[in-house]
């Protein structure tokens, strides 16, 4: 979004862009792979604010110890806001855990006023009723518009009606396939395949020329990953558009699944079961496959293991030569506690989360994209280049947002999947078994 002279500048004309390359050269990329949330650091509270007169708190699964920018974030939001102090309670464990931590806080009244949260868990809370609506707060603030986010914020899980938005999106995080260059080069592939076929000839000329591991697939809940890709470029998806029914075995979804699991009959593909690292970033990064699709961690693996250079990053490859690429991202909510201690305070804080300076700290970090507009071309994508191909994504991904039981059908769809990858099942029945399942027992 452009300066219009209206005073919606985001308070961040003072965070340059200087200061932003300027942080990402100190970050090393070790936060890249932060976005699967596991540190078991120490609790940290922003520093100063002995002399405020109240307090703001706000809740993440990571530790001061994985992410210190998060002290300097909190100074700074202290620095702009001298009469609110900042206490961050981080939670450690997984991701997983955060969530059911969160839910406990909220149902007991005793959640931080503004949390990070998923965006199953956002739309769970939403519905129950556990977070507040943040309509009225943005309707009176004269520095935010809804508008500044990426698409029709109305049309978004984000505002489920035009009175109700109870989060701010942020930190998305899209896939997109990530390819040796080297091994692609070696085997007479200077540009990345960008359609179905022209991947399956590359896989094919890098076995021929001694790739033990053409592409590398997961096997484990994310083992889908090609699945949930592919599924968005042609057809109904997986959901229908007000979720309440599932109608993933559709014929585009179908094709799909038959295609991966040709790609591994053919020798082109490997599952996780039969990878000695079996973790598909660890494999790509240690140059033990040439393909994988992954997050921006699969390139800080890369780098740790000294391969950045041979690293590229490039599209989902689309069905047929100029179709779309699809591809699913998601993204993390910023969502306040129905009563916060200072509802002014916290709004403030929800602010420079999700909309303001904190946006940049994030997008630092490596933990996700902005979902602001203004943010397409944000310095740290010239810095980190994966970032700018994992930006490009987002133009044509959809968000992996299936409705209130998102988890649930993830978790019921998963299992039919692999049954077919085992060849226990066929394709249509596995989907069709899954749809069935979803339809009767998780939506019910």
């Amino acid at each position: 979004m452009s300066d219009q002279g209206t005073g919606n500048d985001r308070k961040r004309s003072d965070f340059t862009r200087r200061q932003t390359i300027a942080g990402i050269s100190g970050l090393g990329l070790a936060g890249l792979a932060g976005c699967m949330g596991d540190g078991n650091g120490e609790n940290g509270n922003g520093n100063g604010g002995d002399d405020s007169s109240t307090t703001a708190s706000w809740s993440w699964w990571n530790q001061v110890a994985n992410y210190p920018f998060i002290e300097d974030l909190n100074a700074e939001f202290e620095a702009d806001n001298p009469n609110i102090s900042v206490k961050y309670n981080g939670i450690p464990g997984s991701v997983e855990q955060y969530n059911q931590k969160v839910k406990s806080q909220v149902a007991a009244g005793e959640a931080s006023d503004v949390m990070m949260l998923t965006t199953s868990t956002y739309a769970q809370l939403a519905r129950e009723g556990g977070l507040k609506n943040l309509k009225p707060l943005v309707d009176q603030d004269d520095e935010m518009e809804l508008a500044d986010y990426i698409g029709d914020f109305s049309d978004t899980v984000f505002q489920l009606d035009e009175d109700t938005v109870y989060g701010l999106p942020t930190g998305v995080g899209t896939m997109v396939m990530y390819y040796n260059t080297q091994m692609y080069s070696d085997a007479g592939w200077d540009e990345p395949p960008s359609t179905w076929d022209e991947l399956r000839n590359a896989l094919s000329d890098l076995k021929k020329n001694g790739v033990d591991v053409p592409y590398f697939l997961p096997f484990d809940k994310s083992g889908s990953r090609m699945f949930w890709n592919f599924a968005n470029q042609k057809g109904p998806g997986i959901m229908n558009d007000d979720y309440t029914e599932c109608v993933v075995a559709n014929d585009a979804n179908v094709e799909t699944l038959e295609y991966t699991i040709n790609l591994h009959d053919e020798g082109l593909l490997k599952y996780s079961t039969e990878v000695e690292l079996q973790n598909y970033s660890r494999t790509f990064g240690a140059g033990n496959t040439a393909t994988t699709m992954g997050g921006p961690w699969v390139y800080a693996d890369a780098k740790r293991n000294d391969n950045e250079d041979v690293a590229g990053a490039t599209l989902i490859p689309s069905r047929t030569k100029g179709g779309p690429s699809g591809g699913g991202y998601t993204a993390k909510v910023f969502s306040m506690s129905t009563k916060p201690s200072d509802e002014q305070a916290a709004w403030e804080l929800e602010k420079f989360l999700a909309y303001g300076k904190g946006v940049d700290y994030f997008i630092n970090a490596g933990t996700g994209l902005s979902y602001l507009s203004e943010d397409e071309d944000h310095p740290a994508y010239d810095e980190i280049p994966v970032l700018k191909d994992h930006a490009e994504q987002l133009k044509h991904a959809k968000l992996m947002y299936y409705g209130p039981e998102t988890t649930a059908v993830m978790n019921t769809i998963v299992p039919q999947l692999q049954a077919s990858q085992l060849g226990n099942k066929s394709p249509r029945q596995a989907l069709e078994d899954a749809q069935e399942e979803v339809n009767n027992e998780v939506l019910g």
